[in-house]
């Protein structure tokens, strides 16, 4: 986390990705809302927040041995109780516990889980679509890549506003995405 831009990516990264060294006080300012930005079309695209703290999650069981939890990447179990009793039987990977006792969770069983997410360990790849993304958005605010102009014989002029879809830069996210009810 870049504590002064408060965004996964610096303005340095970003530099270097989009190749504008332009490094003035409204340039700065400017790369950095837009890497803002880019991070929450990220964040929204993913349906959790990319940012290191303390969660907690509420799940029923449904005889699985695994749950998916709905922030990432997790980097520490604080707690699981199943039915309001502890539980320990459990390991964890970048985002789901386990049942490492062989046995499932009961359908019906109320598991609650608080855990802690770390914003270190993205990958890399959620890292490169914020800085594709905010490059896009910065060419978008500078060279006009939105609009297209023609000029006609009789002397007017047509503008042709298009839009962005950034789809085709979030698609690659798809196995880090939760989905939520």
């Amino acid at each position: 986390m870049c504590e002064y831009e408060n965004t996964l990516v610096s303005v340095k990264e970003f530099n270097t990705f989009s190749s504008n060294y332009d490094d003035t006080e409204d340039s700065v300012r400017l790369k950095t809302q837009l890497l803002r930005s880019a991070q929450s079309v990220v964040e929204d695209y993913l349906n959790y927040p990319l940012v290191s703290g303390l969660h907690i999650d509420h799940h029923i069981g449904f005889n699985n041995s695994m749950i998916k939890l709905d922030n990432r990447p997790v980097s520490q179990i604080m707690s699981v109780t199943v039915n309001g009793h502890d539980f320990d039987s459990y390991g964890f990977d970048y985002e789901s516990i386990y049942r490492t006792d062989g046995r499932f969770f009961r359908n019906g069983d109320r598991i609650l889980i608080e855990y802690e997410t770390n914003i270190t360990s993205v990958p890399p790849l959620i890292k490169t679509t914020i800085l594709r993304i905010a490059t896009l958005m910065l060419m978008e605010a500078g060279e006009n890549i939105g609009l297209t102009g023609k000029s006609l014989t009789d002397g007017n002029s047509r503008t042709f506003i298009t839009y962005t879809n950034y789809d085709k830069y979030l698609k690659p996210l798809n196995s880090y995405r939760v989905f939520k009810l």
